[in-house]
């Protein structure tokens, strides 16, 4: 099986049937998962409801944000499916 990744691929951005714009995923998995990737210093709470907010306005209802902080406890995986986030993962707490 292979899996096609994409970097910084342009997605369209629909609303109400019509496209508005278009933004670059940093990593797009066989056109069925956006991979957001992150990288700061602290938790930053805005960056899930961005990806679900690129969820909405996609075809793809899939997504996956990786966050890579300074120190352990700032970094974190979350598992993005349609408008909720399933599982999200803080493996340094």
């Amino acid at each position: 099986m292979v899996i096609l990744t994409e970097i910084e691929h342009p997605i369209k951005v629909e609303f109400k049937g019509a496209i508005v714009g278009e933004y670059e995923a940093d990593l797009l998995e066989d056109e069925k998962v956006i991979v957001e990737l992150k990288v700061a210093k602290e938790y930053n709470p805005k960056d899930e409801p961005q990806l679900l907010n690129e969820l909405k306005v996609t075809t793809i209802r899939v997504g996956l944000l990786i966050k890579f902080g300074k120190r352990k406890e700032n970094s974190s995986v979350s598992f993005i499916k349609q408008n909720q986030c399933f599982i999200s993962v803080h493996p340094g707490r």
